[in-house]
C-alpha cells in the first residue's frame, strides 16, 4: 500500500489534517489500513488505474484484422500526472 499522504501539509500534520477533512464533511475516520489508495476505471476503451503517488497506468486492447487473421493487442497508456 502506498504512504498516505495529504498534498502540501507537512508529515507531522497528516493525521490531524485528515480528521480536519473527515469531519467537514461528516464521516468517520477510517484506520490507515482501510483508507483506499488506489482506483481503477474504464474510458474510452482504456482500463485505467490510478494509485495515490504514482502516474496514471492503463491498458488499451485493440483488434488487428478479421476473420482468421483477427488478433487483440495490448497497449500500455500513462502519463506523468502524480495523483492525489
Amino acid at each position: 500500500m502506498a504512504d498516505f499522504f495529504i498534498p502540501n501539509i507537512a508529515a507531522a500534520d497528516q493525521e490531524a489534517a485528515y480528521r480536519e477533512l473527515a469531519a467537514l464533511v461528516g464521516a468517520g475516520v477510517p484506520q490507515l489500513e482501510r483508507r483506499i489508495s488506489s482506483i481503477s476505471w474504464r474510458h474510452d476503451g482504456v482500463d485505467w488505474t490510478a494509485t495515490v503517488g504514482e502516474g496514471l497506468r492503463g491498458a488499451e486492447t485493440v483488434t488487428k484484422g478479421r476473420g482468421r487473421d483477427k488478433r487483440y493487442i495490448t497497449i500500455p497508456r500513462s502519463t506523468n500526472e502524480t495523483q492525489f
